[in-house]
């Protein structure tokens, strides 16, 4: 943790803030005032313009990836692959009877969890090759799974992949969903909702603290063992996580609307950004997904209140921010980057999928 008695040590940590940011106990706080009257505030590398919006699913949107040559988006009602110049529809993959939990992609592999039915231990895993022309071919398939897949991440070096839920985290392999590891999590009533294989360390994976709402955990594969925690904040709960490249930032956003940034090599807690809107006693504006660019230029976040905003990482400065269209109830987006045309892909609650920079 830093030394808040220590202000130079701060100082030289989190460098001095712009004018849309103001210091909190040397924690950064966005204060928004200059982007209240307008959908956009847009500098650098972002235009603030809307490059085109269409329909890709009948209901809400979990996920968004970008890959080299199309976008695949994952919805109540399916897995839709569409253009990244004009947002049409390639294919779409129905969930029929099964109800599509997370997806993940492996250079050309599709990871699926579907969600299984209350007590009935019926839900499953299943990889796809993606062909040329965005048809899906069955490679393998494991069933009997008993929880709810809240994750997936690809590990960054061989050819597994972790999944996580309701107290255990299980590593696998690609080719035929081989269980090669499970390990049970104590979590005192929570599940494990985020993991990060943690890129420079191959047998590290990271996840939130088991007994507390505040902390990190560094989980060696190895073992089973808990390597090392990070403590931040109280009552932050972790629920998404990323990692800046390969480098030693990580940063997790929480229940509690605020955005941890953590050096897992010198094990400190860098900072918080902290969300000023909507910050109330009885509600704060929980986090939906944080991501890092892949050239380590910005860190976007998702709010639950249908805003994204971005953030420069040289000195933390909100360049960006963006206003989801809200059609119907409350809107949770989730997005995803595409560095080669430096833009993002948002989703709306109606199925809408648009694209941005």
């Amino acid at each position: 943790m830093i030394d808040r008695n220590e202000p130079n040590k701060a100082n030289s940590i989190v460098p001095s803030p712009g004018k849309s940011l103001s210091r909190v106990n040397y924690s950064l706080s966005v204060t928004d005032k200059l982007l209240a009257q307008s959908k956009y505030e847009c500098f650098n590398d972002f235009k603030g313009e809307t490059i085109w919006s269409e329909k890709a699913h009948k209901g809400k949107i979990t996920q968004i990836i970008t890959t080299k040559d199309c976008i695949v988006s994952l919805g109540s009602d399916g897995i839709c692959f569409a253009n990244k110049s004009n947002g049409n529809v390639i294919n779409f993959i129905s969930s029929a009877d099964k109800s599509f939990g997370c997806i993940s992609i492996y250079e050309d592999n599709l990871l699926v969890s579907t969600t299984p039915e209350p007590f009935q231990g019926n839900g499953s895993l299943i990889t796809f090759k993606k062909n040329q022309d965005y048809s899906l071919t069955k490679i393998a398939e494991t069933g009997s799974l008993e929880w709810q897949i809240l994750d997936i991440k690809s590990h960054p070096e061989n050819r597994t992949f972790a999944t996580s839920g309701h107290g255990f985290v299980r590593i696998w392999s690609l080719e035929n969903l081989r269980l090669i590891k499970e390990i049970r999590i104590n979590y005192n009533q929570r599940a494990v909702s985020a993991i990060q294989f943690l890129k420079g360390s191959k047998d590290i994976l990271v996840m939130p603290g088991r007994f507390d709402g505040q902390s990190l955990s560094f989980l060696n594969l190895l073992s089973g063992e808990e390597e090392f925690n990070l403590k931040g904040e109280p009552y932050h709960y972790p629920v998404t996580l990323c990692q800046k490249g390969s480098s030693n930032i990580i940063a997790s956003g929480g229940q509690d609307g605020k955005v941890n940034l953590w050096n897992w090599e010198t094990k400190e807690h860098i900072l918080t950004i902290l969300n000023e809107e909507f910050q109330y006693p009885t509600y704060k504006l929980g986090i939906v997904k944080v991501a890092y660019s892949t050239n380590g230029k910005y860190l976007t976040i998702a709010y639950d209140n249908n805003s994204i905003k971005i953030f420069e990482t040289k000195h933390y400065k909100l360049i960006a921010k963006y206003k989801c269209i809200i059609n119907s109830g409350k809107n949770s987006p989730t997005f995803d980057y595409d560095d080669v045309e430096n833009a993002i892909y948002s989703s709306e609650n109606d199925g809408l999928i648009s694209k941005w920079n």
